[in-house]
């Protein structure tokens, strides 16, 4: 089963509280990849974010107003520790699979490594074992723009005005992010929206950014965008390990690693071989 929270605006997949169609819409249900039929299904909001689970927009109890960045960093370690425990109280000993795609593949490997005789089988979806510097770089620069808003206000803008322009921009980098050079071409190639020779959108790949921008930037805490973004990038399978190879080790359960869009995984290859990165799983 999925649950939403309280304000049913999180859907993993849309259900009667919420027809709106969830990130898991095609994946999850009878007959599905994660097929209900079969499997209890459990997918819980990450500690820092701010759909649910205590972050940065919750309330600190000893001053009566959200902690904003007094809110300490968090970890991808942190976040699966906390979601063992939401297992521990649902009374659920072991797995059958950790499944998930970018920062939840990050996840899903941690969960691995950590509870190897809790966890059965593991798959990572466009992730990777360590951050990536050229990650590291662009999500450094979305901080940076989401930081540069005069109304993010060191991170206290909750009774005040939101910090949209901020969230916009870091929006349309991470968006960059997410695609390459020949995907790009193939899709937008050079054309244009607008004969007009202005600083607006002109090109289509511009109005897609804009148009992503737009729609996203009220959707998320900007604090939790900091946090989340951070998280990955201080993820490292290698950590307290003598190598990546040994860090990776420790997951002794079936592991599927799925690679994305096939122009971003050469691209990412040619900086730093993911399928090489989790190589060690399966020696």
């Amino acid at each position: 089963t999925i649950t939403n929270n309280n304000n049913n605006d999180n859907p993993t997949v849309s259900a009667q509280k919420n027809s709106a169609l969830g990130w898991w819409e095609n994946y999850i249900g009878p007959g599905l990849a994660l097929d209900t039929d079969r499997f209890f299904v459990v997918c819980c909001n990450v500690l820092g974010g701010c759909y649910g689970s205590t972050g940065p927009e919750s309330i600190d109890p000893k001053t009566g107003n959200p902690y904003g960045t007094t809110f300490p960093l968090v970890t991808i370690e942190d976040m699966v520790r906390a979601q063992f425990l939401l297992l521990d109280h649902l009374g659920i000993d072991t797995v059958h699979a950790c499944v998930g795609a970018s920062m939840g593949g990050m996840q899903a490997a941690k969960a691995a490594a950590l509870f190897p005789d809790r966890v059965n089988r593991m798959a990572s979806i466009s992730s990777a074992a360590r951050a990536h510097p050229t990650a590291i770089a662009l999500r450094y620069l979305q901080r940076r723009a989401l930081m540069a808003d005069p109304h993010w206000r060191g991170g206290f803008y909750y009774d005040s005005e939101f910090p949209r322009m901020g969230m916009k921009l870091a929006r349309e980098i991470a968006t960059i992010s997410y695609r390459s050079g020949p995907e790009w071409e193939m899709r937008f190639d050079r054309d244009r929206v607008s004969d007009t020779r202005s600083f607006r959108p002109d090109f289509s790949i511009e109005s897609y950014l804009d148009y992503q921008g737009t729609q996203w930037c009220t959707r998320y805490d900007p604090n939790s965008v900091l946090y989340l973004t951070k998280a990955m990038d201080m993820f490292d399978m290698g950590d307290e390990h003598a190598s990546l190879k040994d860090g990776l080790a420790q997951i002794r359960c079936p592991v599927l690693v799925k690679l994305g869009n096939p122009f971003v995984t050469a691209s990412a290859t040619r900086l730093n071989p993911k399928a090489n990165c989790f190589g060690a799983l399966n020696p």
